[in-house]
């Protein structure tokens, strides 16, 4: 059994859709132990802190996820896989991340 911590990189990707003034962004990643070895089949959980809902991928065989149509909110990324150690939450802001953008 391996105990080293998962590690997730992750990018937030912001999409306007300026026909309809939607406001989406999506995270994407992907989950690696920390010599930089990819991990398929990890489960990634995603949960939008402000209304409590969750959403959940498995990695594929290259480690990536995505998590797409997002609304604004502070979402924290859980990762889990056999042999090892959930990674401890991290927190991204799609709100900071839009402002900063321009989108308002």
């Amino acid at each position: 059994m391996r105990n080293p911590v998962l590690a997730a990189s992750l990018m937030l990707v912001l999409v306007s859709a300026a026909a309809a003034q939607t406001q989406t962004a999506s995270i994407t990643g992907r989950v690696t132990d920390p010599s930089g070895q990819v991990i398929p089949g990890a489960q990634v959980t995603l949960v939008n802190e402000d209304t409590g809902e969750e959403r959940q991928r498995i990695a594929g065989d290259t480690g990536d996820f995505v998590f797409t149509a997002l609304q604004p909110g502070t979402y924290t990324v859980r990762v889990a896989a056999q042999g090892f150690r959930p990674l401890a939450p991290r927190r991204s802001d799609a709100r900071r991340l839009l402002r900063r953008s321009g989108i308002s």
